[in-house]
């Protein structure tokens, strides 16, 4: 019997990039693009600083309360935060900035608009900045507890993960 359908290989450019001769070892690539990522850091580190100060400055200082709006500003710079935090190795860092992500996700949820939550993970964002001082496993340990705190205190509290294996529930 023969099949009723045919299949037909399109040339295309990166396929024809796949197939040329040429090109540098995987371990290689690996070591440019580390070299690269290091010399972007210094310049990423201040970026840092300046995308968490530019959180600061979102929120009013004179009102309890914020908008659905802001929140969703927040959550938009936080990502960024949480991009280089992550490439850089701010470890603990990027454990408070994710917290601040489920803490806004949570109160919009619920519609909940109290900005003194924000701004208590925005401080905390501070401790673990580039260039601030470095503290003790306990005291980061003691930080982002309390930061949990506020998020079983407000019901924020981010799904659980499926176990392997299993799904998801929606």
């Amino acid at each position: 019997m023969t099949a009723k359908w045919k299949l037909v290989h399109v040339r295309n450019r990166l396929g024809d990039l796949l197939n040329r001769e040429g090109g540098i070892s995987r371990e290689e690539a690996v070591t440019r693009a580390e070299a690269m990522v290091e010399d972007i850091r210094e310049s990423s580190e201040c970026e840092l600083r300046n995308q968490i100060a530019g959180l600061e400055a979102l929120l009013p200082r004179t009102t309890a309360n914020v908008t659905e709006d802001l929140m969703a500003e927040v959550l938009r710079q936080a990502d960024c935060i949480l991009t280089l935090s992550g490439t850089f190795g701010f470890a603990a860092l990027d454990i408070v900035t994710k917290s601040l992500c489920d803490l806004v996700e949570g109160m919009l949820r619920q519609g909940i608009f109290a900005a003194d939550p924000i701004r208590v993970h925005l401080r905390a964002m501070r401790l673990f900045a580039p260039g601030a001082p470095s503290l003790s496993s306990e005291e980061a340990e003691s930080v982002t507890s309390e930061l949990g705190r506020i998020l079983t205190h407000l019901g924020c509290r981010p799904a659980q993960p499926a176990e392997p294996g299993k799904a998801a529930a929606c």
